[in-house]
């Protein structure tokens, strides 16, 4: 095929002459934002490490179980660790609960885990230790991820956890409190980038500074098992020092899961997760199979609510880093801005497709991205698309 970069500045412009952007409603599905996947593989009871149970002296295995999405092709993939609840003295991560949210997350394109940890005795009174110990069993499940993430395809810059009463508790404990344990897998990093808090809560506050992970926190306003002040407390925490942080409350009491699935998981925790793990970079846009020259083109797109979506359409590519809103993918030089279009306010992850009439005598490679904006403030760079005519 014929390259166009010789004449990449003119073709782009008579591309943008002769082109009409107009918005099309039936948007293509995206990955993250989306169920792309029927089917999951589970691999279960995998052994990420071992530790010694405060109690008993005696050396636990640590095991998760991995879901991922079946036919999955994607060179890197986002995670989510997932951690059970139960006072630090039961549950476990086979729960229907838990399975639940990690098919769910794997349909969506991620690599799922939900892991166990150590916990005490039914007769031992809850105390920090137990969840500084299911913190360092978390920690060395990220760490198993990033040590195993050539063959999992794992995308290191994009780990997030969630974790539901104690296993919030865990999630908490193990993203803003410094100090690693023992419990498996030293070397690799046990960063996570966000937390979803359902009914949990940080032990000591302070503990939370600027630039750790953002925290999205979902707690029932009647919770007498982890009273709801601790929510606010958190968020609290979390806006003083500058951690991007939501609180949602429930009419309801402690571990509302049917008012979980029903009103917060799609409609919270899955756009929290694609707006602060930046999945708009590998997911944001999307070239429909069928263009030609000339015909018509459709990307679509998928964002943030009510952000503004700005195409720009060049004829090589450039590898320009622009942290941290993303890669620059198109060669500035025959960079063209096509036009614009605001994202619906509703749902809270809207997608939207530009629909464009190519003319004719195209031939070679375009390439394409867009800049998502909140306001006047670019918030991230999406992938980028090529097209050959």
């Amino acid at each position: 095929m014929m390259s166009i970069r010789p004449f990449a500045s003119h073709l782009a412009v008579t591309c943008l002459a002769a082109a009409s952007i107009a918005l099309d409603a039936t948007a293509q599905n995206a990955r993250y934002r989306d169920a792309l996947f029927s089917n999951v593989d589970r691999q279960s009871n995998i052994v990420f490490g071992s530790a010694v149970n405060r109690y008993t002296q005696q050396t636990e295995t640590l095991r998760l179980d991995l879901y991922t999405p079946q036919g999955d092709t994607a060179t890197t993939r986002a995670a989510v660790v997932v951690v059970h609840g139960g006072g630090f003295r039961s549950g476990d991560k086979g729960t229907a609960q838990f399975v639940n949210l990690c098919n769910d997350f794997a349909k969506r394109g991620y690599i799922a885990i939900s892991i166990n940890y150590r916990l005490r005795p039914l007769t031992q009174p809850l105390i920090r230790e137990n969840a500084i110990d299911a913190a360092h069993d978390m920690k060395a499940a990220v760490r198993w991820l990033r040590k195993n993430g050539a063959q999992l395809r794992l995308d290191e810059t994009r780990i997030a956890c969630l974790g539901s009463s104690a296993g919030a508790i865990t999630c908490c404990e193990a993203a803003y409190v410094p100090g690693e344990g023992s419990s498996g897998n030293p070397g690799f990093s046990s960063k996570v980038h966000a937390v979803i808090d359902l009914w949990g809560f940080l032990w000591d506050l302070s503990e939370m500074q600027a630039g750790e992970a953002p925290v999205q926190i979902i707690h029932g306003t009647n919770d007498q098992t982890v009273p709801y002040s601790h929510a606010v407390e958190l968020d609290q925490r979390a806006r003083q020092v500058g951690v991007p942080s939501e609180l949602h409350k429930v009419q309801a009491g402690h571990a509302p899961w049917g008012e979980y699935n029903a009103n917060f998981h799609v409609q919270h925790v899955v756009p929290f997760l694609y707006e602060h793990l930046r999945l708009a970079q590998v997911s944001g846009l999307g070239a429909r199979a069928g263009w030609a020259s000339p015909g018509t083109l459709t990307l679509d797109s998928v964002g943030v609510a009510s952000d503004y979506v700005v195409l720009y359409v060049a004829g090589s590519t450039a590898n320009i880093p622009a942290p941290p809103f993303g890669t620059l993918c198109l060669d500035p030089s025959s960079m063209v801005y096509l036009g614009a279009l605001r994202l619906d306010a509703t749902p809270r992850l809207p997608r939207a497709s530009l629909r464009l009439n190519i003319p004719a005598g195209i031939r070679g490679d375009l390439h394409w991205q867009s800049i998502q904006l909140d306001g006047a403030w670019i918030r991230v760079l999406s992938n980028c698309v090529s097209t050959g005519f």
